[in-house]
C-alpha cells in the first residue's frame, strides 16, 4: 500500500542518513547531486560547495574505473566506489560510496616509517661499533705520541687530531643513542618539578650562560612515564634552541593539561626545511649530525606520545595524550522524495 511504501521509504532515509559510511547519489543525465548523507558531507565538507562537484566526480571515475582513492582539502584520504541506480531496467542515478581511510593511510606510513627506522638504526649501530674500536686505538696512539712531541707545529697538529676524533666519537654516541631501544622505568612524574631540575641543570653549562628559561603554568600535572627520557626530549629542545640563537635563547616552556609547549626567540625554521626537521641525519648545521631533533621524537613515540613542530608559533610540543583531529560538520538536506527526484 501507499502508506507502508512511505514508511518503507522512512525507515531507508533514515538509514542512509546514519551510516558511519558516505553515500553520494547524482543524476545520470543532468549531473544534480540528489542525495548526500552525512557522512559524505562530513568527508568532502568545502568540496560539496564546489561547481561542478558531480562532473568531477564523474571525470574521477573515467579516469579510475570503479575505484579510487581521493585526497581532500583538509588532506583526508577517501577510498570511492561507483554503483549504478536502476530502477525498472533503466539507469536513473550514480551512485558513490565513501570511506575515510585516512587512519588506515598514515597507519600504513607509520609503520613503513617505522621500519625504515627500524633497518636504519641497526645498520648505524653496527657501523658505530665497526667505527668506534679502531677510533679508540687511534686516540690511544695519538695520545702516546702527544707525549714525545716538543715542537710547537706538532702541537698544533694533535690538538686538531684530538678535536676530530671526540667529534666522531660524539658522532658515534648520538648513533648509538638513536640506534637504540630504550629500556624503559615508568614512574609517577610531575612535570613541573622534572622541569625545574632540567632548568638547573641546562643553565649550569657555560654554553647556557645567556640563556633565559621562563616557565608557565607551574600547576601540578603528573602522568605515568619514564622521567629520564622525557628529561632528554627536553633537553634536546633547549640545546636546539642555544644553536638556533647562537647562545642568546630566550626559551618560554608552557605547561599544560596534555603537553609541554617550548618556544625560543629564534629565527625559526625555514619552510623549505620543516618538513625535513625529524628525518635522520638531515642537517643545515655544519657540525650537526641530524639525529638530535630524529632521536627525540622517536623517544616521544616509545613512551606512547608525539613531539610536533608548529610553523605558526616556532613551536615544539611534547604530546602526552594523542587527539585525532577534529572533522568538520557540515549541515546536510533530508532524502525524504529522493526517489521522486530520481524518476523525475
Amino acid at each position: 500500500t501507499a502508506r507502508d511504501f512511505a514508511h518503507l521509504r522512512g525507515i531507508y532515509a533514515k538509514v542512509l542518513e546514519s551510516l558511519p559510511v558516505g553515500v553520494i547519489i547524482v543524476n545520470s543525465v543532468s549531473k544534480d547531486v540528489l542525495f548526500a548523507n552525512p557522512a559524505a558531507k562530513n568527508a568532502f565538507g568545502s568540496e560539496m560547495d564546489e561547481q561542478p562537484f558531480a562532473e568531477k566526480m564523474t571525470m574521477m571515475r573515467s579516469h579510475h574505473q570503479n575505484h579510487w582513492e581521493h585526497i581532500t582539502n583538509d588532506d583526508q584520504t577517501l577510498h570511492i566506489a561507483y554503483f549504478p541506480i536502476i530502477i525498472d531496467n533503466v539507469q536513473k542515478a550514480d551512485g558513490y560510496h565513501i570511506s575515510d581511510i585516512t587512519d588506515l593511510r598514515n597507519a600504513q606510513k607509520k609503520m613503513i616509517q617505522k621500519k625504515r627506522l627500524e633497518h636504519l638504526g641497526e645498520f648505524s649501530a653496527k657501523v658505530a661499533h665497526e667505527i668506534r674500536n679502531p677510533l679508540a686505538c687511534i686516540s690511544g696512539c695519538a695520545e702516546i705520541l702527544e707525549a714525545d712531541c716538543n715542537a710547537p707545529e706538532q702541537k698544533t697538529v694533535f690538538d686538531m687530531m684530538t678535536t676530530e676524533i671526540d667529534r666522531l666519537n660524539n658522532l658515534l654516541k648520538d648513533i648509538l643513542v638513536f640506534a637504540r631501544t630504550p629500556r624503559l622505568s615508568m614512574d609517577e612524574v610531575d612535570i613541573a618539578q622534572l622541569i625545574e631540575k632540567q632548568k638547573e641543570i641546562f643553565l649550569t653549562s657555560p654554553q647556557a650562560e645567556n640563556i633565559k628559561i621562563n616557565i608557565q603554568g607551574m600547576d601540578q600535572v603528573v602522568i605515568h612515564t619514564d622521567q629520564n627520557v622525557i628529561a632528554q626530549i627536553i633537553m634536546t629542545l633547549w640545546q636546539n634552541s642555544l644553536e638556533a640563537t647562537q647562545g642568546n635563547a630566550v626559551i618560554e616552556v608552557m605547561i599544560q593539561n596534555k603537553s609541554i609547549l617550548i618556544s625560543d626567540n629564534g629565527p625559526g625554521i625555514p619552510d623549505e626545511v620543516e618538513p625535513h626537521i625529524f628525518e635522520p641525519f638531515y642537517t643545515t648545521k655544519a657540525q650537526g649530525t641530524g639525529l638530535g631533533l630524529a632521536t627525540a621524537r622517536q623517544l616521544a613515540r616509545d613512551l606512547g606520545f608525539d613531539l610536533r613542530y608548529h610553523a605558526n608559533t616556532n613551536q615544539f610540543e611534547i604530546c602526552f595524550e594523542i587527539s585525532p583531529s577534529s572533522s568538520v560538520l557540515v549541515k546536510i538536506e533530508k532524502i525524504d522524495d529522493v526517489k521522486e527526484k530520481i524518476t523525475a
